[in-house]
């Protein structure tokens, strides 16, 4: 069974409860992103994977409110808590995505779910030109494909620290192990590398939030296409993103 597993957790050490900050009607970015998932029509379960430390209690309330599972695991050993929920829901194939991203592509998603369910692939992103996997970017417009089996592959491969942290690190850096399937974005899209729209500090949450109201507002789809098309009617967002972007290497 193919189901979506969303990453989430309170303790970020570069802008404290950032998924409760108030970001869009009175919900912060993790309750924003849920909803925006569980309308999308998607036929795929899904899960909350957050850890067991207490402060995350209130995720999985959220999570709970909305009815949507939550499955708790490891604060430090994120590919461990990703096993482990892959296993207790019985997920074959898992799309990864991560609740620092409300900008979320649906449409990117939906094609992504179907495409990775009919595919051999280990491993199934959407990459620039060059397959440089677009986790890797500062975009944060899309999610993940990863197999059970190749997550449960990394854990017997590496103790390092780094690649427990990062779910996927291992499998993207090591592509000749895996079956690895590079979707690229378009090509107007590779060229606006100076645009970021993931959320780690109070700049990226300011930035992100100015261009969620302004897509929703306008009745405008949110997708990656249009959140580059209104951002770059406003200078100081831009000067803004590539502030963050010389901050905050990837």
């Amino acid at each position: 069974m193919t189901g979506m597993i969303i990453q989430a957790r309170m303790g970020s050490t570069r802008l404290a409860e950032k998924m409760l900050r108030p970001f869009f009607n009175g919900k912060g970015i993790f309750e924003t992103l849920l909803l925006r998932i569980k309308n999308a029509g998607l036929t795929l379960p899904v899960v909350v994977a957050t850890t067991t430390n207490s402060d995350d209690d209130i995720l999985q309330k959220i999570a709970q409110h909305h009815e949507i599972p939550v499955f708790r695991g490891s604060g430090q050993d994120v590919l461990d808590r990703f096993i482990r929920a892959g296993e207790h829901y019985q997920l074959e194939k898992i799309i990864r995505v991560c609740a620092d991203n409300p900008l979320l592509d649906l449409t990117a998603l939906k094609k992504q779910a179907d495409a990775f369910l009919s595919s051999g692939a280990d491993y199934w992103c959407y990459a620039l030109s060059d397959k440089t996997p677009t986790i890797k970017t500062h975009y944060g417009f899309w999610a993940e494909g990863v197999t059970l089996a190749a997550l449960q592959k990394t854990a017997q491969a590496t103790q390092e620290t780094q690649y427990h942290e990062h779910v996927t690190n291992y499998i993207y850096t090591h592509p000749t192990r895996f079956t690895m399937h590079y979707e690229t974005i378009d090509s107007p899209l590779e060229q606006e590398k100076n645009m970021r729209f993931t959320v780690d500090t109070e700049n990226d949450f300011l930035t992100v939030q100015k261009v969620f109201a302004g897509l929703y507002n306008n009745k405008t789809a949110i997708t990656a296409s249009a959140a580059i098309a209104y951002s770059k009617k406003y200078p100081e967002i831009i000067k803004r993103m590539q502030k963050e972007i010389s901050n905050n290497k990837k």
